[in-house]
């Protein structure tokens, strides 16, 4: 029986083997991870916003563009629109500080019209963007009126804006603060702008004269009597100052006068060449639209 001693110890040695090996566990299924959703978090805090600083004026400035009305919102005959008529009116209760802040700059309001009151530079227009917005006066802005912003002229006034490019001129009522851009004395409602043929250049080159409730609408005529003239040129250069009298004759207009009177800077003279004197306006407006048909720069002035 050596045979089945030999087969039982063995049998005996695989069972002790098995015996030896560590218990194997049985899996253990874990639970899923939990998965937050992101709305489950609370909302990050938000800051307050900024408040924006109450606007003084319906035209000051912001960063988004100004734009022209459609055509369909233009009324019709807007270039037959009458200029402002000028009336004596007390200072608004609003918009006439002593002095007031724009961009970083200081301006004083003064406090009455002075008297041939006059200023050259570019004006502007603003337009659909600034509709139905409150004027520095307290008025409502209406882009379809004759109307202006100034920076320093009380509120209201009253000013003649002629465009010296073309010789065109209208009269306003200023209401509005403005402009603030370097160089831009004025601001004009979209309907002023287009009676000076100004729309499409965006600014051009005025004069203003600030007027009075004596003056009315006629601007130019002055208050002591005296002749007015439009000036037609000046020159550094006589022989241009010539050539254009010759021009004028042809035209019809013979009654011109030559000046000389030394220029702002000192150092030479200046060839004045002017038509005049009128001794009505509406000569004057006459003579002064029949030189913008040729395209001819007039400018009115006094002796």
């Amino acid at each position: 029986m050596p045979c089945r001693l030999l087969l039982a110890a063995v049998l005996a040695q695989l069972l002790l083997g098995c015996a030896s090996r560590a218990p194997v566990e049985p899996p253990v299924r874990r639970a899923a991870p939990q998965v937050v959703k992101a709305e489950s978090f609370p909302p990050p805090p938000r800051s307050a916003p900024a408040s924006s600083p109450q606007k003084t004026c319906a035209n000051c400035p912001t960063l988004d563009p100004d734009f022209a009305p459609t055509l369909d919102e233009v009324p019709v005959g807007i270039e037959n629109t009458p200029d402002a008529v000028v009336t004596p009116e007390p200072r608004s209760r609003y918009g006439n500080p002593p002095n007031y802040e724009a961009l970083g700059k200081r301006y004083t309001v003064l406090p009455e019209v002075p008297k041939g009151f006059r200023e050259t530079g570019r004006a502007s227009w603003y337009g659909k963007k600034f509709h139905g917005k409150r004027t520095a006066n307290g008025e409502t802005y209406d882009m379809f009126k004759m109307t202006a912003a100034h920076k320093t002229l009380p509120l209201p006034s009253y000013v003649r804006v002629t465009n010296r490019g073309n010789g065109r001129s209208v009269v306003v009522r200023v209401n509005d603060r403005g402009p603030f851009h370097p160089g831009r004395i004025i601001d004009l409602s979209y309907t002023a702008a287009a009676r000076l043929d100004l729309l499409h250049h965006g600014s051009a080159d005025v004069q203003i004269e600030a007027l009075t409730s004596q003056q009315g609408t006629t601007a130019v005529e002055s208050t002591q009597g005296k002749p007015r003239y439009l000036e037609v040129g000046r020159f550094a250069d006589p022989i241009d100052a010539l050539a254009l009298r010759e021009k004028l004759s042809l035209l019809g207009f013979n009654d011109t006068e030559f000046l000389q009177t030394a220029n702002p800077a000192g150092d030479g003279v200046d060839n004045i060449l002017r038509i005049g004197p009128f001794k009505s306006f509406s000569k004057l407006e006459e003579a002064r639209i029949k030189l913008g048909l040729q395209e001819i720069t007039v400018i009115p002035v006094a002796d």
